[in-house]
């Protein structure tokens, strides 16, 4: 059994990871506590041979990539980014907007020029039909929006403070916790898109995790998984965190979830050495930092970039601030930047997010100065 196995086999015991009392959850955290000690992974190999040795064998081969070097095209109609995950309605004090990170992100690069897929589901209700109106306007492909007949669209329930720093109320049980990854078309997901886009609040059942991890595994070795973690209590386990880590070449993060993921992993380090070590064991090529007024880290093998903050004047809320980081973040990439180019153009972009009421702008021309700024690279 290799350890991307072992994310299947223990996936019917989720409920019971936070119970302490199944002889699973033992098993598999003596498992993590013990490989995530040692430093290099051919130590770890010693520990326990069947799991271990067989998931670094395949991540060896897989992940052999330079970074910053993307495999897909933008020609031809062949999709290049997909993403999956949540789209939702975003309940603010006196408006609604959409919203839903995966969505987000997706909006952004779609907008930007770039062709995008965005994978989600929605309930068959007025929500879910506001929503799908919405997306055949801006240019999805409905038939990658899946409807559920029994669930509602998803809902967050957002309250902002007197700076716009928002909190959330997730509703459960909706429509984008029953995706069927497994439905979806395989031929364009075969043709090696340069990038995959996943988060942790798509794979909070049982289902979510196991499909979401299935679909990552099965994508061909060019393809770079970008995970924007977004963690949101308590919608998210150890497991959870694990495989998102695992399966992440691009890790995107800000300074408050990296200080849950060590307490959740039990690392007892500093945060800076941390990092490093989610590198190292995960083999992640990039890991960004995001520290609001603070600035931006970009941490590479060899580089780290750190980017002040943009002044942003007259703030409506900073909803969806970190999503528009992450989508310039990529676009960057995508059209092979410098990364200091990219950190501050990221920083710039999210900066101006937080001048509007909501995640994404309701007039595209928005995208106007940022598609003129690097037309030259289109």
């Amino acid at each position: 059994m290799t350890l991307a196995a072992s994310f299947d086999w223990i996936n019917d015991y989720d409920g019971k990871l936070e119970t302490g009392a199944s002889s699973v959850e033992r098993m598999f955290h003596i498992v993590i506590a013990r490989i995530s000690v040692t430093p290099v992974y051919r130590q770890a190999q010693k520990i326990i041979p069947e799991i271990v040795s067989g998931y670094f064998s395949n991540v060896s081969s897989a992940r052999n990539k330079q970074i910053l070097i993307f495999r897909g095209t933008t020609g031809n109609g062949i999709i290049v980014i997909i993403v999956i995950g949540e789209i939702l309605i975003d309940q603010f004090p006196g408006y609604i907007r959409e919203g839903g990170a995966p969505f987000n992100f997706a909006f952004h690069l779609k907008h930007l020029g770039l062709p995008v897929r965005l994978i989600t589901r929605v309930g068959e209700d007025a929500n879910g039909q506001r929503l799908r109106q919405m997306l055949h306007r801006r240019g999805f492909d409905l038939s990658d929006i899946q409807i559920d007949s029994h669930h509602k669209t998803g809902i967050v329930n957002v309250a902002l403070d007197d700076g716009g720093i928002p909190t959330f109320r997730i509703l459960s049980d909706v429509a984008y916790d029953y995706l069927q990854l497994d439905t979806v078309h395989r031929k364009p997901v075969r043709k090696e898109p340069a990038l995959i886009y996943y988060g942790s609040l798509i794979q909070r059942t049982n289902a979510g995790f196991k499909q979401v991890g299935q679909f990552l595994r099965r994508q061909c070795a060019g393809t770079k998984c970008f995970c924007d973690i977004n963690l949101r209590a308590p919608h998210y386990s150890r497991a959870t965190l694990i495989q998102s880590l695992t399966q992440a070449d691009i890790l995107k993060l800000n300074d408050q979830e990296i200080d849950e993921i060590r307490h959740v992993l039990d690392y007892p380090a500093s945060p800076d050495t941390f990092v490093e070590y989610l590198i190292t064991f995960f083999n992640i090529e990039m890991v960004a930092i995001t520290r609001g007024a603070e600035g931006s880290t970009l941490i590479t093998g060899k580089d780290t970039i750190d980017t002040p903050s943009i002044p942003v004047i007259d703030v409506v809320d900073t909803v969806g601030a970190g999503d528009g980081y992450a989508a310039m973040l990529v676009f960057g990439m995508l059209l092979g930047l410098p990364l200091e180019t990219i950190a501050g153009t990221a920083a710039d972009f999210a900066a101006r997010i937080c001048q509007l009421p909501g995640a994404v702008p309701a007039d595209i021309g928005f995208y106007d100065t940022w598609k003129t700024r690097f037309g030259e690279y289109l």
